[in-house]
């Protein structure tokens, strides 16, 4: 698509997803819609790094401004992009260095790999990786296990800080995951409801790695579908308490808000995906996730042409477009292989101490 043929209209609150590696008739048509403002990507829709390329490329063109392009990339279990980039240790083995070699040691390898993971995804025309993930680990929930740092929030605080800012310098902006924590909550929200029911004083930990990384400049925050009696009676990303008031007043937090997936079991507390979307942005969420139900989508679009104006909103989705600021060097990708492989060595040692 040539810009003579490119749509000209900001950036809608939606968030989609493309059914394979190649954008049909009618994904042409979603992307068109005032209501999308961006893509996911998933395993599926990735062949080879020049498919991927080419899509990306596809996908920027269509609009000005280009819709944003996102993808999973934390490292160990979620990485959806196998080829092309580098494979990524858990990022617990960063937790684990800091235990064997010091916390500088590990924020130097944090830093290290972000620049790599900015330079790949970069280079290939994404935008955002949601990622880091900022759970403490508390060896209660094994939809989080090793996605989290370590068990200090401080140092998750520290090690999260290293890999977005890396990120960042090298093209990609990261969505910090999953506000305000998920790690005590036991249960999977992609399957099933999630409740964590500590108090404000026991949940205070969770928040000191967000607040780290708003008060740096964090652009992107993801809530999480799990529910805080003790707080709210809802889920945190249909939360007014915890997205107004909690992140957007007591934190300071200037970004945009995306929501994890409204598919997700989860979130069906709050009814159809209409309602879902609703609940979603009546409660601040700047961005809704919407992917496998095409159904879905199509009422969530209708549903956007009613949103009320809300301002400031443009500008928070723009301030999620990366600007790369900087080529990696082959010393500096050498240097993150390095800790890629010290990472991976942590790994091997676990399992046969396990084994």
């Amino acid at each position: 698509m040539n810009s003579l043929s490119r749509v000209f209209q900001p950036l809608g609150p939606i968030m989609m997803d493309l059914k394979g590696p190649a954008i049909t008739d009618d994904e042409k048509r979603f992307l068109l819609n005032p209501g999308v403002g961006g893509v996911i990507l998933f395993s599926r829709n990735i062949v080879d790094s020049v498919q991927l390329e080419e899509l990306c490329r596809e996908i920027h063109s269509m609009r000005s401004p280009a819709l944003l392009i996102s993808i999973d990339h934390e490292g160990g279990r979620v990485q959806r992009l196998t080829c092309g980039v580098t494979p990524l240790p858990a990022m617990s083995r960063l937790g684990d260095l800091a235990e064997h070699s010091g916390l500088s040691r590990a924020i130097e390898a944090a830093r290290s790999i972000g620049n790599l993971v900015g330079s790949e995804l970069s280079d290939l025309g994404i935008d955002i990786n949601f990622s880091p993930c900022l759970d403490i680990e508390y060896h209660r929930s094994d939809v989080i296990g090793d996605r989290a740092i370590h068990g200090n929030p401080n140092w998750v605080g520290a090690i999260g800080y290293a890999i977005w800012s890396s990120m960042d310098e090298f093209g990609v902006s990261g969505v910090a995951k999953h506000f305000p924590g998920h790690g005590w909550a036991v249960n999977d929200t992609h399957v099933a409801v999630a409740e964590d029911l500590r108090d404000q004083s026991a949940i205070a930990s969770d928040l000191v790695p967000f607040q780290q990384l708003i008060s740096a400049g964090l652009k992107g925050i993801m809530p999480a579908h799990c529910i805080y009696p003790m707080h709210d009676s809802n889920p945190a990303g249909y939360s007014d308490y915890w997205i107004r008031k909690v992140l957007r007043n007591d934190m300071g937090f200037a970004g945009a808000v995306i929501s994890d997936s409204l598919s997700m079991r989860a979130a069906h507390e709050a009814g159809s995906m209409v309602q879902r979307i609703l609940a979603s942005q009546s409660a601040g969420v700047d961005m809704q996730l919407v992917c496998n139900d095409r159904c879905g989508l199509e009422a969530a679009l209708i549903v956007t042409e009613t949103f009320p104006y809300r301002p400031g909103l443009e500008a928070r989705l723009e301030s999620l477009r990366p600007v790369k600021k900087q080529k990696l060097s082959k010393a500096a990708r050498a240097d993150a292989l390095r800790f890629v492989e010290i990472c991976e060595q942590l790994t091997r040692t676990d399992q046969h101490h396990r084994g």
